[in-house]
């Protein structure tokens, strides 16, 4: 394998990190931001040794993302000595992403579902590269412009062990680069791909129509299947669901798949004709009814109609629409929630979910509870597991939060 010049040339600069860049990393953080010390951080080096600015210490070799408007530093190694983990940094690379998908194979993730991440980022430690399966595709995402110049090295290591543990399968390589500044095109790496690409994958013996081409927007939220595979007593034991902000309808499927009744909810006719493809792909029976308005819409018209249900599920992006204007989906709770627990039946569940790390689970727990009033109460909990892990001391990875509540009467 070529060794790209500019990684290994010298000297390997030496740069002063703040003390609480210092505290966090140490504690387990992998990002060095934006701050008066990384100001003075040079731009032609992929990797920098982060020192003391007293003692002169050396403490953190990290990944120089000078491009990123916020993180400036990605943790690599503690190991010492840095320079020998700089030399030794393909081969490191080639371990990282063997060691992390031999856990997803011990894990026999893929026994269960053909969508899932070989490579999560931070939490493998492989900082800004993202990795997923998606049926007969393997899509490679990287957040990071380190990675620009290595993309040779990344796609020979991906190539090689998909021969080496998958040596029956055609997979189907792709690359995406979605790193401030740049087009996040799909590049094709395997040979005679066709670039309108679509697949079927299995998630848990339900089939989904996704489109790896659009890599923005494939057509499932691969990191909440951990959770979907959780709430499967709830599915099962509901006769009636509502699926509210339902995109291409994941939970929905879950519901018909365990003979519920569905209703789901999206502003976009796209993705709700896609949830109807998809309901035809898996041949379900089950009663279904597609309401294309918001969901406060669609909450207030299913209440004057006294319609009840087992189970609600509101899975609202970060920043959620109306059709009018965009509200913060903890701001919207304030709305949603009262027409919610009107809609649910006594002792009904309702999977509130957040996804954003710039709120913590204990705000967020507080804030439902507030607005529960004691008409319901927090009976259990979710968050990002199995393909997709979180990490100690970084709680911008444990993005994804779901809360179940009962209602009490």
């Amino acid at each position: 394998m070529k060794k790209n010049p500019r990684l290994f040339e010298r000297p390997f600069p030496r740069v002063d990190i703040h003390p609480d860049s210092i505290k966090h990393t140490k504690n387990g953080h992998p990002w060095i931001i934006l701050d008066s010390f990384t100001k003075t951080f040079p731009k032609t080096n992929l990797f920098l040794i982060g020192i003391h600015p007293k003692t002169k210490e050396e403490i953190v070799l990290f990944i120089n993302d000078w491009r990123h408007p916020k993180i400036k530093g990605r943790v690599w190694s503690h190991q010492k000595p840095f320079v020998e983990k700089i030399k030794n940094f393909e081969y490191d690379l080639g371990s990282r992403l063997e060691n992390a998908l031999e856990r997803r194979i011990i894990d026999k993730i893929s026994e269960e579902r053909d969508n899932f991440y070989w490579i999560f980022g931070e939490a493998d430690h492989i900082p800004g590269l993202f990795i997923q399966f998606m049926g007969e595709v393997v899509l490679i995402q990287t957040f990071s412009s380190f990675w620009f110049p290595l993309q040779f090295a990344v796609t020979k290591h991906v190539q090689r062990l998909l021969e080496k543990h998958f040596p029956s399968n055609d997979y189907k390589v792709l690359l995406q680069e979605r790193f401030p500044g740049c087009k996040p095109e799909i590049k094709k790496i395997s040979k005679k791909i066709s670039s309108t690409i679509n697949c079927n994958v299995t998630e848990f013996g339900i089939k989904y129509e996704v489109k790896p081409f659009d890599g923005n927007d494939p057509g499932i939220y691969t990191d909440a299947a951990s959770i979907r595979k959780k709430m499967r007593p709830y599915f099962e034991n509901s006769n009636s669901m509502l699926n509210l902000y339902s995109y291409t309808g994941a939970f929905s499927l879950q519901g018909l798949f365990h003979n519920g009744h569905v209703t789901s909810v999206d502003l976009s006719s796209k993705y709700m004709d896609w949830l109807k493809r998809n309901i035809l792909l898996n041949h379900f029976t089950s009663t279904h009814r597609s309401m294309v308005m918001s969901s406060e819409q669609a909450l207030k018209k299913l209440n004057r109609e006294q319609v009840k249900f087992d189970l609600i599920v509101c899975d609202p992006p970060s920043s959620s629409s109306d059709g009018k204007k965009t509200t913060q989906a903890l701001k919207k709770y304030e709305d949603l929630i009262p027409l919610i627990l009107e809609s649910l039946e006594d002792k009904g569940h309702a999977a509130l979910f957040l996804n954003t790390h710039s709120v913590s689970k204990k705000k967020y727990q507080d804030k439902i509870l507030q607005l529960i009033k004691g008409q319901a109460k927090i009976v259990n909990e979710f968050k990002l597991g199995e393909d997709c892990p979180t990490i100690k001391g970084f709680p911008e990875g444990n993005y994804l939060k779901a809360l179940i509540i009962r209602k009490s009467h």
